[in-house]
């Protein structure tokens, strides 16, 4: 039996039921080791203080559970935070990839595949892509339609995704928390005007080489850089890495169908 196993049950039963269940809202992880701690401060004292110090305990969890989630999985240390350049980068790419990969499926092959457009095309009814399904003249669902449709133009003509995920990048420096809104606006505006001016010269760039080469770089590149840090992004939290890997995958799958078996789905799409 380990010492802190020996000091648990020393302690009275409903103190090391407290302990048991503070240690229940950590990562499993994290739990062995914080509860040895707190089973060795307790033991040193007695009476009212131990349940002063389990009330304390209680109060900070939610910072403990935090940086628990950053801590290595052997217990030797903290993962530092990913730094604002890193966190913008891989918010902005988990909606961006999101909504575009999501937006492909709907509006390309899941359309074309649930309301068979060939069979549509041979009978002479209508194909048109502007037209069926989600189409309509109901106003209400006007912002819907246009993001879906945009999605669609932006993971199949590529430079309206670089457009996009400028306008994402801003709503998140927007949204940033962490700051009193007089102090986040003197630091978001500088961030804002730089990654809207990027964005408008990005977007221009691969708008003449998708005329010229007939494909943008946008939506790879992204995926790449998703790939790269759902991979080596430390500091990021295990969910956003593997978000940002699975999210890469599917934007370079869309790439390799859009040239390959789904180019018809393409055509009918941009028509």
């Amino acid at each position: 039996m380990t010492a802190s196993a020996a000091g648990a049950h020393r302690l009275p039963g409903a103190a090391r039921f407290v302990v048991g269940l503070l240690c229940t809202a950590l990562p499993a992880h994290f739990r062995a080791r914080q509860r040895a701690e707190w089973t060795a401060d307790l033991m040193q004292i007695t009476g009212p203080a131990r349940w002063r110090y389990l009330f304390g305990a209680a109060w900070t969890l939610p910072a403990l559970r935090l940086l628990a989630r950053r801590a290595r999985t052997d217990g030797s240390g903290i993962v530092a935070p990913a730094g604002p350049l890193v966190a913008l980068t891989a918010r902005t790419l988990l909606v961006g990839l999101g909504w575009a990969v999501l937006c492909w499926v709907v509006m390309l092959p899941g359309r074309y595949l649930v309301l068979d457009i060939p069979a549509r095309m041979a009978s002479g009814a209508q194909f048109d892509p502007k037209w069926v399904w989600p189409m309509s003249d109901m106003p209400a669902l006007l912002p819907a339609q246009i993001a879906l449709y945009w999605g669609g133009m932006a993971a199949s003509m590529d430079f309206p995704f670089v457009f996009g995920l400028t306008l994402i990048a801003l709503v998140v420096i927007a949204l940033e928390r962490g700051l009193p809104w007089r102090e986040r606006l003197w630091v978001a505006a500088p961030r804002m005007a730089v990654v809207a001016f990027a964005g408008i010269v990005m977007t221009v760039a691969d708008a003449f080489l998708a005329m010229v080469v007939g494909l943008g770089v946008g939506l790879g590149l992204a995926a790449l850089v998703a790939l790269w840090l759902g991979s080596a992004g430390h500091g990021l939290s295990t969910g956003r890495r593997v978000g940002l890997r699975v999210l890469g995958l599917a934007a370079l799958a869309v790439l390799i169908v859009n040239q390959t078996v789904g180019h018809a789905v393409v055509v009918w799409f941009m028509d």
